[in-house]
Formats: C-alpha cells, structure tokens, sequence
C-alpha cells in the first residue's frame, strides 16, 4: 500500500513539475494594439481632401499635402519628422539591416495591389497576409507595423470604392475604377507606408509602433507622407472626374 502511495506521489509530483516547465517555457503572449481609431482618422484625413481638390482644382499636390498634415495634426495623429530627404530601403544583406527578411517579404505583398486585376482580391490578399503575419516569428514591433499597415490598405480601398459610388462618376464603357486609377493609387501608397516617407520628410502615423523597428536613418514605415498623400489625392480627384487613366 504503502508503495502505491510513492508512485502515486511520485506520478502527481512529476505531472506538476512538468506542468510548470511547461508553461515557462511558452512564449509570452503580447497583444497587439488596436489603432483602428488612427487608421479612421487618416481616411477622414483623405476624404476631406478630396473634396476640397474637387472643389478647387487648381490647388497643388503640394498645397494639398499640406492640408493633409494640418488635418492630421488638428486629429491627434502621430507626426513623424526625419532629417533625411531621400529614405533609403536596407537591403537584406546589409549588416546594419533592423527588418527582419520576413517582415521585408510581408512588406512587399502590402504594396502589390496593381497585380490584382480586382479590388476584392487584393483585399483577400491582405485578409490572408494579416493572419500570416500573426502566426509568423517576427517580432511584435514587426507585428505590430504590419498590422497597421494592412488595416489602412483595407480600409482605403474600401473607401475609394466608396469615393467612385458616391461622386456618381460617369463610367459607361470606361475601364472599372479599380483598372483605371484604384489599384495603381493603392500601390502607390502601400509602397509609401512601408518603405518609408518618400522624400517628404514629415507624415502622419497609421499606428503606434511607428518608427520603432526604422532601419537606418529616414527609414520610418508606417506612415503617410504629405506629399504622397498629396500626390494620391490629386490622382484620386482625376479619376472621379472621369479621367481615363489618372495614375
């Protein structure tokens, strides 16, 4: 009996012991931070931009992407400064590279809506590229970026389809809104917020890690620049005007 109570004991003992290695030995679980809220702010940013470029068309890309910080700023958005005019994108092989090569492959994929011949499967992409990110290794500032950065693509061009429905825009026998101008202004800013300012050297911040992974100096993912958020507006504004190719 008595030595039915040892293994008994023995058995208990172990299963906890290797209950508690078990749990020191799993990660820590780190939940992202939602910035949905920045994300509507930066597409009230937009919209409002555009009607102010519909409404005046002889306003500059320039002029408009000062208005598009002022908005940002009066938002409570992050502002983002770098000295540097001319971002630069660290190669994979450089030893000075902050990315992760997985998060520089993520990155890529963000941008890659002109080879998606349709607005919703471009959006699929993201859906699966969101859940890819998470279940990847990379770390929760990388995380934490990508996710932004893919629930802003979504949402804008969700809104640019609203944009084109809205605005009533003349489209019998044009090419869809996607083929004319969406997809082309949807790479162009998935390649702003993920490579950096673009030259602009001030913008407004999709989420709240912005900067934290930067590799190198003028490297600042996450953000809209205002020039670029200029530049998109005016190309926006052409393709609600009826414009065949605006971008």
């Amino acid at each position: 009996m008595k030595n039915l109570f040892k293994i008994a004991f023995t058995l208990v003992l172990g299963f906890m012991l290797f209950n508690c290695t078990n749990k020191e030995q799993q990660p820590e679980k780190i939940d992202l931070i939602d910035n949905s809220a920045n994300v509507n702010k930066l597409i009230n940013a937009f919209d409002l931009l555009v009607d102010k470029s519909l409404a005046n068309s002889n306003l500059s890309d320039d002029e408009l992407g000062k208005l598009f910080m002022d908005e940002a700023k009066k938002s409570g958005l992050n502002i983002v400064k770098v000295e540097q005019k001319n971002p630069i994108r660290v190669k994979s092989n450089d030893s000075s590279q902050k990315f992760s090569n997985e998060y520089l492959k993520f990155s890529d994929e963000i941008q890659n809506a002109p080879s998606y011949p349709k607005k919703e499967e471009f959006k699929n992409s993201l859906t699966k590229l969101n859940a890819d990110v998470l279940n990847s290794t990379i770390s929760i500032k990388e995380k934490q970026i990508l996710v932004d950065n893919i629930r802003f693509m979504v949402a804008f061009v969700d809104w640019m389809e609203k944009l084109e429905q809205s605005k009533n825009v003349a489209t019998k026998g044009k090419k869809s809104w996607w083929k004319r101008w969406g997809k082309c202004v949807a790479g162009t800013l998935g390649g702003a917020i993920t490579t950096g300012l673009e030259g602009c050297g001030i913008g407004a911040g999709v989420g709240g890690a912005i900067g934290t992974a930067a590799a190198g100096v003028g490297v600042v993912p996450g953000v809209v620049g205002g020039c670029v958020a200029g530049g998109v507006v005016g190309i926006v504004g052409g393709g609600l005007k009826g414009a065949s190719e605006s971008c």
